[in-house]
């Protein structure tokens, strides 16, 4: 499946950018994004879209250009925040920030729109696709300003941490679940499950990925109990969409890896939750944002 998306992705941005340096740069990029991708056990914006468009009829050439999409946007989104957050500047040697910032504009700003306005799909859809991805790009926006302004307006609690994770890790999951079940044409009320869906499992992801960067253990005991509750919202969203068993299994494989909790003890005790191991830089969600 990776591997299918990986390729595509590289006909498209063969296809789509004509200049050659600025492709060869946009090529050199996604390789080292590529290659980290490969060690980790979950890409959200190629599984999700494809899991959500499994659960349909469609075409699964129109999943794939979706996927590509998502992957377009992710890569774009971990861009900018490695260049705003100044993170995990070592995998970017050779690179400067200024084709780093050129790349990531690029990724999110053009490539979307131009793959969206050659799919062969009826005008009103590609219209509600390209309005889903506007708005869902301006919420991540708002999210980051609001992380980036945390420490000068002084809101450090909870509860401002997870509202900032809730605009940027959740609306991006949101996004990689909602265009598909628009593109799958699902009723509305199931277009919002999906996008309900998304935004838990990308907030519970985010604030899993952020626990052991908590110092107190007041503020883990917080966290894991958070994170479980998002999980169970999204296990609740998933049991209401009621997609064919193997996408379900799937979702619910995923929701469960993410608890912090250890199943064979108490989550009211210390030893109820325990921290898993996750990369600094997250490949969960939107990344440390």
């Amino acid at each position: 499946m990776r591997e299918r998306i990986f390729r595509l992705s590289k006909q498209t941005l063969e296809k789509q950018v004509a200049s050659l340096p600025l492709r060869q740069l946009l090529l050199r990029v996604l390789s080292v994004l590529f290659r980290e991708i490969k060690k980790d056990s979950w890409m959200p914006s190629i599984e999700a879209p494809l899991w959500i468009y499994e659960a349909s009829d469609r075409p699964s050439r129109e999943g794939d250009y979706l996927a590509v999409i998502a992957t377009f946007i992710y890569a774009g989104a971990d861009l900018l925040d490695d260049l705003q957050d100044e993170d995990s500047f070592d995998r970017w040697k050779g690179f400067s920030k200024a084709d780093l910032s050129l790349v990531a504009t690029t990724f999110l700003s053009a490539l979307p729109w131009k793959i969206l306005s050659e799919m062969k799909i009826p005008l009103r859809r590609r219209l509600l696709l390209q309005k889903t991805l506007a708005s869902k790009l301006l919420r991540m926006s708002e999210g980051q300003e609001r992380d980036l302004n945390l420490p000068r307006r002084g809101e450090s609690s909870d509860e401002a941490i997870c509202r900032s994770v809730e605009a940027k890790s959740g609306e991006e999951m949101g996004l990689f679940t909602l265009l598909p079940a628009q593109m799958a044409c699902f009723s509305k009320s199931r277009q919002r499950l999906c996008d309900h869906l998304g935004q838990m499992i990308g907030t519970a992801s985010q604030l899993a990925s952020d626990f052991n960067d908590l110092s107190s253990i007041k503020n883990k005991r917080y966290t894991a109990f958070l994170v479980e509750f998002y999980c169970q919202r999204a296990m609740q969203v998933l049991r209401q969409l009621r997609f064919p068993s193997q996408v379900t299994q799937k979702f619910n494989r995923r929701i469960e890896s993410i608890s912090l909790f250890n199943k064979a003890s108490s989550p009211t005790t210390q030893g109820g939750f325990h921290a898993r191991q996750h990369r600094t830089k997250d490949r969960q969600g939107v990344g440390k944002r």
